[in-house]
């Protein structure tokens, strides 16, 4: 399960480089493609602030720029990393509680399906990013995870 789980995060960390990369050689990429973009790394900050019971420090829509995307994507990297290594293998299947935001409803889902909505989170909102470059940049970014795992060769 860990090496499963550091392994999403490896490839969070390979496609989210390679979309910042784009957006900072782009043109005319607008105000929505970066807010996309912290979107995409808000939510690993957030998750894991709830899963170590912490307030989190970012909202889920940080009006950031490229370079504190950079920053934010570097921290929330190296902490969940140090959470992964650190966590026994029971952690994993834990319960994080939550609210959907658009409900009073509490809901709860395991650490190892929270790793899994953030990969699918990341891949949704990249997807959107991707097809916002379309004319703005001279290729665009490739950031399944088949070309990820080529990319381990």
């Amino acid at each position: 399960m860990k090496e499963n789980l550091l392994k999403s995060m490896q490839y969070e960390e390979w496609a989210n480089a390679i979309v910042l990369q784009s957006l900072r050689q782009s043109t005319d990429i607008g105000e929505r493609l970066p807010q996309l973009f912290a979107h995409i790394l808000a939510p690993q900050s957030i998750w894991l602030s709830r899963i170590r019971h912490e307030v989190p420090l970012v909202g889920l829509w940080p009006e950031l720029t490229l370079d504190e995307c950079a920053q934010m994507m570097a921290e929330n990297l190296k902490q969940w990393r140090a959470f992964i290594n650190a966590a026994a293998p029971e952690d994993f299947y834990k319960s994080v509680a939550f609210k959907l935001p658009n409900s009073d409803k509490e809901r709860s889902m395991a650490v190892y399906e929270v790793v899994a909505h953030l990969t699918n989170h990341g891949t949704y909102h990249r997807g959107q990013i991707i097809l916002g470059l379309k004319g703005k940049t001279e290729r665009l970014p490739l950031t399944t995870y088949i070309a990820f795992l080529a990319s381990l060769d």
